[in-house]
């Protein structure tokens, strides 16, 4: 048993160092982090730091948000600080990652073989060098999974408790507020949670009363960030990221046929 954890914490010095080389081999070929959505970022951000407001944005707060403290800490050279920020959490999700491979498939080999593959994936490295909501917001994702996975198993061996289902709430709700992409997947969880409190004949009320706070603790940010973008931008939503992006693709392909 405790092999598996030799090995974890073998590979995580590993990947600290991979993602430090592949950051100095970045920059040494002239890479900044730059890319077409960051600017959208900076600007929440920056505005945030002068201001105290996201301004007019169509991003949601939570990437602009630790921009904005990088920003105030390091002024205009926060782009290393918010590197090792994400690195950190990348190294953070693949400890998750073997945690919640462990406890799913109650198998050390599969739990091995993920955070093998996690290690060592090109992607990861990469998104960690940009000024981007991804590398963040996948750290948040397995991080909730692995606490919600865990919750199920209480629900299997007529134990629950609060902790994994309230840090388990807590990732997801940081992860969509960092990248709205994710905002459905919590729904998925809640139809997994009744499936399995069916199958396990779990305690109802108490699953109902961690369901109701999760309800609660889920809507407050939407609806505020709602309530933000109908006084800023005039949009009655949680965030119009998606039809920009339509628009853009849209206006994309008009200017190429042109």
């Amino acid at each position: 048993m405790l092999q598996k954890y030799k090995v974890l914490l073998f590979l995580v010095p590993v990947a600290v160092i991979l993602r430090v080389m592949f950051y100095h081999a970045y920059i040494s070929c002239g890479g900044t982090g730059i890319e077409i959505d960051t600017g959208s970022y900076l600007y929440a951000a920056k505005n945030f730091v002068e201001t105290g407001s996201f301004g007019a944005t169509v991003r949601t707060p939570g990437y602009p948000f630790i921009l904005a403290i990088l920003i105030k800490i390091k002024g205009e050279e926060y782009y290393p600080l918010l590197v090792g920020v994400q690195i950190f959490l990348n190294i953070v999700g693949i400890v998750y990652l073997f945690l919640l491979c462990d406890k799913l498939f109650q198998n050390g080999k599969v739990a091995i073989l993920a955070a093998v593959i996690a290690t060592l994936n090109f992607l990861d490295m990469y998104y960690s060098m940009l000024v981007l909501s991804d590398s963040v917001a996948q750290a948040f994702i397995v991080i909730g999974s692995c606490y919600y996975v865990r919750f199920i198993y209480e629900m299997a061996e007529k134990n629950i408790k609060t902790a994994n289902f309230v840090l388990g709430s807590a990732s997801f709700i940081i992860a969509f507020l960092i990248r709205p992409a994710f905002m459905y997947l919590p729904a998925a969880f809640i139809i997994g949670f009744i499936a399995a409190g069916i199958f396990y004949k779990a305690d109802w009320k108490k699953l109902l009363v961690r369901l109701a706070f999760f309800g609660i603790a889920y809507i407050m940010p939407v609806f505020l960030w709602s309530a933000y973008n109908k006084e800023h931008i005039g949009y009655d939503g949680y965030t119009p990221i998606s039809n920009v992006n339509l628009y853009q693709y849209n206006a994309a392909v008009v200017y190429a046929s042109a």
